[in-house]
């Protein structure tokens, strides 16, 4: 009788991360350097995108007026920190004004998407030592993270946020890019001073919708509907709900028995959901679970 353990079959490859590795006597050159930066800042994203996905952490909260006697729209866009796809920080340290959406001639579209995206430059240029004459004579030695408000008149392709049925995680499997919605200006007739839509009323208060931004805090990872199921049952504001003040003892009796219907659908979608649809059904159960206290 033969009792030898068979080989495992396994399957090998590599990561893509590499560590530079030094000993005594090595002269180090510039590529030497830069992988150090290059392996922590790619760990870090990565953990970054893998832990808490893509969206809002905090801040960044819109603001509209029409100026120019309505036929022009500023923006305001608070301080705030949010996260791309690839796990880049989008940092705004202060409030940005005088962001002004000007329609021209075909007037006010009904609706505009505003992002913010991750952007770098390169800076602080010096002399290159022993460069050949078909080479660069100055080379950057830095790289400055920076920012980009966009005005979108259209959907963004590839712009981190809720999906209109409200169910996505965005963990790190989401390819949306380098840019993260943060707000929708909806332009109802209520704001014009015309029934073309090309002039806005002066002293028209611009509503800002959220509803489809992803919000990683205070619920850090929680399915785009769980976030929006919450909110809808306190009627918080999302912008200052936290995760820990939602629960049994918020919620009004006409709240309670929303909650309980739509956790006896989702019940029955699970039935029949498998895979990545059956988890997402998991994850808003366990949210309604928590919110009724058990």
């Amino acid at each position: 009788m033969n009792t030898t353990t068979p080989p495992p079959v396994s399957a090998k490859g590599t990561s893509g991360f590499v560590r530079p590795l030094f000993k005594p006597g090595l002269l180090l050159e510039d590529e030497d350097l830069t992988a150090i930066v290059d392996y922590s800042s790619a760990m870090t994203r990565l953990l970054f995108s893998s832990l808490f996905g893509c969206g809002v952490i905090c801040g960044l909260k819109i603001t509209a007026m029409p100026v120019c006697k309505g036929q022009q729209l500023e923006i305001m866009v608070g301080k705030g920190l949010a996260l791309d796809c690839s796990g880049n920080p989008i940092y705004v340290p202060t409030d940005q004004s005088a962001i002004i959406f000007d329609p021209g001639c075909e007037g006010f579209p009904a609706t505009l998407w505003v992002t913010a995206c991750y952007v770098a430059d390169y800076c602080r240029p010096r002399s290159a030592a022993c460069a050949d004459d078909d080479d660069p004579q100055t080379v950057k030695t830095r790289m400055r993270d920076g920012f980009e408000i966009q005005i979108h008149q259209s959907l963004p392709e590839h712009a981190c946020m809720c999906p209109a049925n409200g169910h996505d995680d965005c963990g790190c499997v989401c390819n949306c890019g380098e840019c993260v919605l943060i707000g929708v200006i909806e332009l109802k007739s209520k704001y014009w001073a015309d029934p073309d839509g090309k002039h806005l009323n002066p002293d028209a208060k611009i509503d800002v919708q959220v509803d489809r931004v992803r919000k990683i805090r205070p619920a850090l990872r929680q399915p785009c509907g769980a976030a929006k199921l919450a909110d809808a049952a306190t009627g918080n504001d999302p912008h200052k709900r936290e995760a820990d003040e939602v629960g049994p003892s918020t919620l009004t009796p006409e709240h309670i028995a929303g909650l309980k219907a739509r956790r006896a659908a989702l019940l029955e979608r699970q039935r029949v959901a498998k895979g990545e649809a059956a988890e997402q059904i998991g994850r808003e159960l366990d949210e309604i679970s928590r919110l009724l206290g058990g």
